[in-house]
């Protein structure tokens, strides 16, 4: 049992008790151990958030997290730690085949930006091709980490609250460090939705950008 807040293991060990199937229960498991974890990094506990991430298998939610825990990281200074944990996002993230990848990517070259400029163009541009990749009806994606109860097929999720992935807070920082080449990878998303909610990123990042500034169009 992952060291939790003394209440959610007694409430995490109650629902646990009651299911026999072992998959229902790990999922049971995987959500409430995300959400403890998501709770932890907005606290800033992140000793906490990497104990439970590090127990937490290959999975959507788990990438989520270790891109939510190096971001936490970044900010405190921890680059090294923060560097682990982007990579091993970006590990996960390349085996999932699931719409929000490439958004996770997107994030990963983002907080990459901060640590090694190269490596974080590469990570964008791979962003790119991996949002070219999907069939259009895929790319509807919300970010919630999810569970699935294999008897029912029900998916229980629970939002994702420690961090972003949205279009203009995964490119301000891209934009900040290339804003050419920032702009000329977005042009090359070929989903005619996709490219619009990047643009609308971009304009919204270079608004921020004028109004910080205090320069006027």
């Amino acid at each position: 049992m992952i060291d939790a807040p003394a209440k959610v293991v007694e409430i995490e060990t109650k629902l646990a008790e009651k299911i026999d199937n072992a998959e229902t229960r790990a999922n049971l498991n995987l959500i409430i151990d995300a959400g403890v974890a998501d709770t932890a990094i907005q606290r800033n506990d992140l000793k906490t958030a990497e104990e439970i991430v590090s127990h937490l298998p290959d999975c959507l939610a788990a990438a989520m997290l270790r891109l939510a825990l190096s971001e936490a990281q970044m900010r405190n200074g921890q680059q090294k730690k923060a560097t682990e944990h982007v990579n091993a996002a970006l590990t996960m993230s390349y085996q999932l085949d699931r719409p929000a990848v490439p958004y996770l990517m997107l994030k990963a070259a983002a907080i990459q930006s901060r640590i090694d400029s190269d490596v974080a163009e590469i990570t964008l541009s791979q962003a790119v091709k991996r949002f070219n990749s999907h069939q259009l009806e895929t790319l509807y994606v919300d970010f919630y980490m999810e569970g699935t109860d294999t008897e029912s097929s029900d998916q229980v999720k629970i939002k994702m609250r420690s961090t972003e992935f949205g279009f203009s807070q995964s490119l301000s920082p891209l934009m900040n460090l290339n804003p050419l080449n920032t702009i000329q990878n977005v042009l090359l998303l070929e989903n005619e939705t996709t490219l619009g909610k990047a643009m609308v990123g971009l304009a919204s990042v270079i608004a921020k950008g004028k109004e910080t500034t205090g320069t006027k169009s």
